[in-house]
C-alpha cells in the first residue's frame, strides 16, 4: 500500500500495488467519511427553524437593549442615539427609560410682593482686625481653636493686635527654653546602666566607637582596608600631580625654599649663643 498526492488536484490518494485499487485519504492515510445528505454537514438557520432547533435565548428588558456588551466592544462605551417620541404630550422629545428622563418642573406659588425683600447683612466693624490678621498674633503650637477664638474676640482695634502679638512673642522667648521640660523628666536615665555612663550617642560617635570596637576584634581586616586606602590616596595624589604638574613643581620649590631657609635659621641660632658667652669671657 502507498500513499501518493496528485500534484493537479492536490488531493492525496491510498494506491494498493498489489490489486491496483485506489481510494481517496488525507494527508496522513486516513479514510475520507462519506457525506450524507440530510445528516452530514453543516444546518443552515432556515433549516434549524424549519425543525425547530434554534437555540433558546433569554428575553431582554426592551427598556435596556444595550446591556449585552458583545466581547469585541470590550473596552468601549456603547452610546446608542435615542429615538424620537411623536406623542404631542410626551414630556420628553426622546424614547428613553424610564429613569434616564429629566425631572418634571415643580411650579410653585406664584409671588404677589410688588417690592423685593432686601435682607441687610450684619456689617463687620470698622478697624477690628478680621480672622486671618489674628493668625499670626499666637506662637503656641499646641493652642487649640476655640481657645483662640475666644482670645481673637477680645482683640477689637490694630492696636490690640500689635499689643497681643508682642505679649505672646516675649511669652514665647521666655518659655522657649522650657517648652520640653516635660519630656526631659520622663526621660529614662541611661548612666550607669548597660555600662552607660552619659545620655545616649549621636550616629558618628556610635560609628567611632563600633569602628573602634572592630579594628580590635579584626585586625586583620582593618590593615588590608587601612592599605587599600593609602594606596588610593597615593595613586589620586600621582593623578593630579601628573594632570597638575607645573603647579606641584612650584610648590615643591616653594617647600624646599622654606625647609632650607628653616635650617638655615635653626642652625645659625647656637652660633649666635655662642658669639655672645665668647663676649663675655672675653669681657
Amino acid at each position: 500500500v502507498e500513499r501518493l498526492q496528485d500534484l493537479g488536484t492536490a488531493k492525496w490518494y491510498v494506491f494498493n500495488q498489489l490489486s491496483g485499487d485506489s481510494r481517496r485519504c488525507n494527508e496522513r492515510g486516513d479514510a475520507i467519511a462519506k457525506f450524507y445528505d440530510g445528516v452530514s454537514g453543516m444546518v443552515t438557520t432556515e433549516e434549524r427553524k424549519a425543525r425547530n432547533l434554534m437555540p433558546k435565548v433569554k428575553a431582554v428588558d426592551p427598556e435596556l437593549p444595550y446591556l449585552q456588551l458583545p466581547q469585541k466592544y470590550a473596552g468601549y462605551a456603547q452610546v446608542p442615539r435615542p429615538g424620537l417620541n411623536m406623542s404631542a404630550k410626551a414630556d420628553c422629545a426622546y424614547l428613553l427609560p424610564k429613569h434616564l428622563y429629566p425631572p418634571k418642573p415643580k411650579v410653585g406659588r406664584v409671588s404677589t410682593r410688588t417690592q423685593a425683600v432686601s435682607k441687610m447683612r450684619e456689617t463687620w466693624p470698622e478697624g477690628k482686625p478680621t480672622f486671618v490678621d489674628t493668625l499670626g498674633s499666637n506662637f503656641n503650637d499646641t493652642l487649640s481653636l476655640k481657645r483662640f477664638n475666644t482670645e481673637q474676640m477680645t482683640i477689637q482695634t490694630k492696636v490690640d493686635l500689635e499689643a497681643k502679638t508682642a505679649r505672646n512673642r516675649q511669652k514665647a522667648e521666655d518659655d522657649g527654653s522650657e517648652r520640653l521640660a516635660q519630656l526631659r523628666e520622663q526621660r529614662t536615665v541611661t548612666k550607669g546602666r548597660f555600662f552607660a555612663t552619659r545620655p545616649p550617642y549621636n550616629p558618628a560617635e556610635i560609628r567611632d566607637k563600633e569602628e573602634l570596637r572592630d579594628r580590635k576584634v579584626n585586625p586583620q581586616k582593618w590593615a588590608k582596608a587601612d592599605a587599600d586606602l593609602l594606596a588610593d590616596k597615593q595613586m589620586v595624589d600621582k593623578r593630579r600631580r601628573d594632570r597638575y604638574i607645573m603647579y606641584f613643581v612650584e610648590k615643591e620649590a616653594q617647600q624646599n625654599q622654606l625647609r632650607e631657609m628653616q635650617q638655615a635659621a635653626s642652625d645659625a641660632a647656637p652660633m649666635v649663643g655662642t658669639g655672645n658667652s665668647m663676649a663675655e669671657q672675653a669681657d
